[in-house]
């Protein structure tokens, strides 16, 4: 293998590491930002969430609350393993061996995370709008479940990523097999 290419691989895999590592740990501190915001200014938070989420709607409860910061935390939970994955797989390239079964591994978790993020983020809706709409009149109360473009993108990119770590994993095999026979 030429010896520049596979530096220049190993130097970018390096940054892509940490970028993906820094962007996990930027939304590990967003995560704990929210929950300390909900804990120490649940009104300001409440307002936000209805100025922004939930336009002349109203959050009556802490536990209505607690319920939406509850499902955004999980959302941003499967964001940051997916994240954290991608940084893993990085890591891997930058090994003498950049086609290696470790780095398919993680790039194929990393595909599962954000799969289970992009439909949770589908899925959520349900459980959000009836949080949101629980302090309504009844006959008011509702739920929503909606698919727009952002969904399908991730689904779609989450679903391309699972593939292309099974092929990493077969060019991985090849690889060793060609070794072996040199």
């Amino acid at each position: 293998m030429d010896d520049t290419l596979l530096s220049r691989v190993n130097r970018s895999s390096r940054r892509m590491a940490l970028t993906f590592h820094g962007l996990a740990g930027l939304l590990v501190l967003v995560a704990l930002g929210v929950v300390a915001w909900g804990w120490l200014g649940p009104d300001s938070l409440a307002h936000y969430v209805e100025t922004v989420y939930q336009p002349g709607g109203r959050i009556a409860s802490g536990y209505q609350l607690a319920g939406l910061v509850a499902l955004a935390v999980v959302n941003l939970g499967l964001w940051i393993a997916g994240l954290r994955s991608l940084g893993r797989m990085f890591h891997c390239f930058t090994h003498t061996e950049p086609l290696n079964h470790e780095a398919a591994r993680w790039m194929r978790r990393a595909g599962q995370w954000f799969l289970a993020a992009s439909l949770f983020a589908v899925f959520m809706q349900v459980p959000g709008s009836l949080i949101a709409s629980l302090p309504n009149p009844a006959g008011e109360r509702f739920v929503a479940i909606g698919l727009d473009s952002d969904h399908l993108i991730g689904l779609l990119t989450s679903l391309a990523l699972i593939a292309v770590a099974h092929i990493q994993e077969l060019a991985a095999l090849i690889h060793a097999e060609h070794r072996q026979i040199v």
